[in-house]
């Protein structure tokens, strides 16, 4: 009785030590992000963008596919800029299965309204993804990025009168 407790512990010990092994190896790979967000006039609508470095061995989930589409949102901006919807690449299929591998940029169109207060303002965007590889996908991941808009004015900048010649 005691060598059958014994053997179901140890099982239940090299079970459990294999599913967290493996948790951690499920994000132990995760993309790196960086925002580009150019500064925006009054009046004119630019593109804020999220780059995404995707490791070789894995793929980020793409609309229509089984599981969690990549998606990047922002919301709450300040008065008078307004946010579009983030447009994401054609994803690409290999061996099967289909998503965005390598750089993968996401835009947003931004419009600056002619009354968005001028200065930079500071505000929250949502990224969601899910993670896969040729063996298993991870669990749906949702992480907040802070975003930073500066709104100029809408006259463009002086111009550069050129030297004389002499």
């Amino acid at each position: 009785m005691r060598r059958a407790a014994l053997v179901g512990f140890a099982l239940v010990c090299l079970v459990g030590t294999s599913l967290l092994t493996r948790a951690r190896e499920a994000h132990a790979d995760e993309p790196s992000m960086s925002l580009i967000v150019p500064d925006g006039r009054r009046g004119e609508t630019m593109h804020a963008r999220l780059v995404i470095e995707v490791p070789p061995s894995s793929w980020l989930v793409a609309p229509g596919a089984k599981g969690t589409p990549l998606s990047w949102t922002l919301k709450d901006g300040p008065e008078g800029v307004t946010w579009g919807v983030g447009e994401t690449p054609e994803p690409t299929t290999l061996g099967g299965s289909t998503g965005h591998r390598g750089r993968v940029e996401v835009s947003i169109p931004v419009t600056v309204g002619a009354d968005a207060p001028l200065g930079s303002h500071s505000l929250l965007s949502t990224v969601i993804w899910q993670r896969c590889t040729a063996d298993f996908c991870a669990s749906t991941l949702r992480q907040q990025l802070p975003v930073s808009i500066r709104v100029l004015d809408a006259s463009p900048p002086p111009e550069k009168k050129p030297l004389p010649v002499r």
